[in-house]
């Protein structure tokens, strides 16, 4: 009998997938932050960041400014390999053909490429002035100048390239790209003209035209269309069917700052300087239709796809491998506040956004709709505002002249209500009736806010001998982050006689606590993230920790998934497993210093860069994906069966406890579409 059922089963999934048709291909994962973090594959850092990329066969060429040309095996996407390099100065673009690489150094450096292990170079020719770009065309190097023009050379012995002809240009040439015997070449005046190449003894110019509002980054060939990325242009798209009369046909200004383009089949890949690639569909290779974006963990500068794996030159990371099957949204949902005076802290309420800005005081934000946010008041005056915590209808707002209580019942009409004043406050912790200050220089402060329109002092401990930045409370112990001095631990059980318990030394500066249960989170000055154990909450111990490079200046703990806000950017940590946590997703900034979870949207605040929200949400999960192994196929048709057939109702999608042909249909359906 269980065999019928089984068959059974398989029929009616497999049936109404065969009536159908086959499964989209890979797996969608529109996600947040955390989602995007799976799109990276394996990362090369060499010692600088990497603009220029070129991906032929198995191997990966790429280039940074002051530290050379790199070869990198990327057979195994996940774990590039760096097997040679040699250095050039003030690089920008380069060549492949062949066995030969031209690099353009403020000369033509001709690299031997034969073996990948150990290139050589051969030569470095000065030209009369430092060059923009080359292309390699058979034996032949095409080179955009600069002040000298067109030079076309024959480096069929690199050792001894030589010069076949020439064209002076008014203007300083920067790029170039060859086709069929035309030479396409912008100049810095940002006019593209097309050049006769046939006889490269003696090039003729055909035509010209104004091609771009701004300098020319790339010139990509396909056919009868130059695609170009531009600085403020967008990416322009020219018809050369007609050499002598190149013109415009589209731009497509998504992003007017483009850097790189690569074309793989009928896919386009655009690098913006963004964390990201977008991805158009090339059906129409005149109008471009935007798809989505593979993320990277970076700025990326340059792009070269193969198939389903996208490698992206990244001014942070290097060379990074990306998987490119499913191009997603932006987990950015909007950036606002930018013309803020220092954005130091946010606190989000309901629909509510509270934003602490140093000289601008409290800003009130409306984030019903987060791609849209809206400012509704402001409560400023004659103090610099570092953080804010609302509860109920009251906003403690912690400046350097104290604490202010606020009644926002009215996010239109803040209104104060009390205060308490000598305090350099940085941070305040609210519970009942009582607050509880880290206030720097003057330790921490307990007062009475019953009545919030007259804060009382119930207690002050100045440790004498550190500042205290950040602190936080769990049952009747408070733990107060003394910076340089450790972690210090008060019983507060009198809030009349708070006694220190404990100081508990720290390797690093301490700038901020997050307790949740039986660990806590600590922000290291002097980069990463420490987790203690408080199953002696009086002694705790450090179990985990892992290291970034910047400094942490605050962390909020949301279940298994730590928040951060570092020098350098928010983070997110998965700390199921608190002695091994684990990185799950990064957005790069110039600073952030504050961060607050709503669900899946966290608030930024990232100082003079404003306010960010995000998704921080992890990848949706796909019902098709039966065997949770992040593909498509029909090892989970089999999987499915083996659930449904066992009553685990793990495959109850529409769950109603009951596994029955709706969860079959729904299985299908998922099946199908790839999970799009």
């Amino acid at each position: 009998m269980a065999s019928m059922r089984r068959i059974g089963a398989w029929k009616a999934a497999a049936i109404g997938i065969a009536l159908a048709g086959a499964p989209a291909a890979g797996s969608v994962t529109d996600g947040g932050l955390r989602c995007v973090e799976h799109d990276v594959i394996g990362t090369m850092n060499p010692r600088q960041g990497v603009k220029p990329i070129m991906l032929v066969g198995d191997l990966v060429y790429a280039l940074t400014r002051d530290d050379g040309f790199f070869v990198v095996d990327v057979s195994n996407p996940a774990t590039p390999e760096v097997l040679s390099s040699i250095d050039t100065y003030a690089s920008f673009q380069f060549d492949v053909e062949g066995t030969l690489a031209a690099v353009c150094d403020s000369s033509l450096v001709l690299v031997d490429i034969g073996s990948p292990d150990t290139i050589t170079e051969q030569t470095r020719q000065w030209l009369g002035s430092p060059i923009g770009d080359v292309d390699l065309v058979g034996d032949l190097a095409f080179v955009a100048a600069g002040d000298e023009g067109l030079q076309i050379l024959d480096v069929s012995d690199p050792r001894a390239p030589a010069v076949l002809g020439s064209l002076p240009f008014t203007n300083a040439t920067l790029r170039i790209t060859v086709r069929d015997g035309i030479a396409f070449v912008s100049d810095d005046q940002w006019v593209l003209h097309a050049i006769d190449v046939t006889d490269p003894e003696n090039p003729a110019d055909l035509g010209s035209l104004y091609a771009s509002p701004s300098f020319i980054n790339e010139i990509e060939c396909v056919g009868d269309l130059l695609y170009l990325p531009t600085s403020v242009g967008g990416l322009r798209i020219l018809d050369v069917s007609d050499m002598a009369n190149p013109s415009l046909v589209n731009v497509v200004d998504g992003d007017p700052y483009t850097l790189d383009v690569s074309i793989d089949g009928d896919r386009l890949y655009v690098a913006s300087g963004e964390r990201s690639v977008r991805v158009f569909d090339m059906t129409d290779p005149i109008a471009p239709a935007f798809i989505g974006r593979v993320h990277s963990t970076h700025e990326a500068y340059g792009v070269a796809g193969d198939g389903s794996i996208l490698f992206v030159g990244d001014l942070g990371e290097g060379v990074q491998a990306l998987d490119a099957r499913s191009p997603g949204s932006s987990p950015l949902l909007s950036q606002f506040g930018e013309e803020f005076d220092h954005a130091l802290g946010v606190f989000w309420q309901g629909d509510v956004l509270f934003v602490a800005v140093e000289d601008d005081g409290m800003i009130i934000v409306d984030v019903a709709d987060p791609a849209a946010p809206a400012v509704v008041g402001t409560f400023s005056g004659n103090f610099q505002v570092r953080d804010v915590v609302v509860e109920g209808s009251i906003a403690y707002v912690v400046s350097n002249r104290g604490l202010y209580l606020v009644n926002v019942a009215d996010p239109a009409n803040p209104v104060e209500l009390g205060r308490y004043a000598p305090c350099d406050g940085r941070n305040v912790v609210v519970r009942g009736p009582n607050a509880f200050m880290a206030c720097r220089r003057d330790g921490i402060v307990i007062l009475d806010v019953s009545d919030p329109t007259d804060p009382k002092l119930i207690s002050l401990d100045d440790p004498g001998d550190a500042d205290s930045w950040d602190l936080d409370l769990q049952g009747d112990l408070l733990y107060v982050a003394q910076g340089n001095r450790g972690l210090d631990i008060y019983d507060v059980s009198d809030l009349v006689v708070p006694v220190r318990v404990n100081r508990v030394e720290a390797p690093e500066t301490i700038y901020e606590i997050d307790v949740d249960g039986a660990f806590a989170y600590l922000g290291m000055f002097g980069g990463g993230l420490d987790i203690m154990s408080l199953a002696n909450p009086i002694a705790p111990t450090v179990v985990g920790s892992v290291f970034v490079p910047h400094s942490v200046g605050d962390v909020a703990v949301d279940g298994t998934v730590v928040h951060a806000a570092t020098s350098r950017g928010y983070w997110t940590f998965d700390v199921s497993d608190p002695s091994a946590p684990v990185i799950t997703g990064r957005l790069e900034l110039p600073t952030a210093v504050d961060v607050h979870v709503s669900g899946d949207r966290v608030a930024v605040a990232a100082s003079d860069d404003g306010v960010l929200i995000v998704d921080a949400s992890d990848c949706p999960v796909c019902v098709a994906d039966a065997d949770a192994n992040g593909a498509i196929n029909l090892d989970d048709l089999d999987a499915f069966v083996l659930y449904f057939l066992g009553g685990d109702l793990i495959v109850d999608f529409d769950h109603n406890g009951v596994l029955n042909f709706d969860d079959i249909d729904a299985f299908v359906a998922g099946f199908l579409a790839g999970c799009g």
